[in-house]
C-alpha cells in the first residue's frame, strides 16, 4: 500500500514542480509588463482585497486589467502551492498512520 502512494507522491509533486514553474514564468511576463507602465503599487496591497480594489479605482481601464489578471495569477499560485503541500502532507500522514 505504502508503494502505491509513494509511486502517486512522485508525480504529484512532478505536477506541482511544472505547474510552479509555468505560473512564475506567467507572473514574471505579467509583472515586467506592469512595470513598464511604470504602475505604482506594492506586491503586498495586491493580495488585500480592498487595497487592490482602491489601487485599481485608481487606473485607467487597460492597467487595471493587467493588474487585475496580475494579482489573479499571483492568487492562483499560492493556491496551487497551499493544495499541494496539504495533498502531499496528507498523503504522507495517511501513510505514517498506516503503518
Amino acid at each position: 500500500m505504502s508503494i502505491f502512494l509513494s509511486y502517486l507522491i512522485i508525480p504529484l509533486v512532478v505536477l506541482l514542480l511544472i505547474l510552479n514553474i509555468i505560473f512564475r514564468i506567467k507572473i514574471i511576463r505579467k509583472y515586467n509588463k506592469i512595470k513598464n507602465e511604470k504602475m505604482d503599487f506594492e506586491v503586498g496591497s495586491i493580495l488585500n482585497k480592498s487595497e487592490r480594489k482602491r489601487i485599481i479605482e485608481k487606473l485607467p481601464a487597460e492597467q487595471a486589467e493587467k493588474l487585475i489578471d496580475f494579482s489573479n495569477s499571483l492568487r492562483n499560485l499560492i493556491y496551487i502551492a497551499v493544495t499541494g503541500f496539504v495533498l502531499i502532507f496528507l498523503i504522507f500522514l495517511f501513510i505514517y498512520l498506516k503503518s
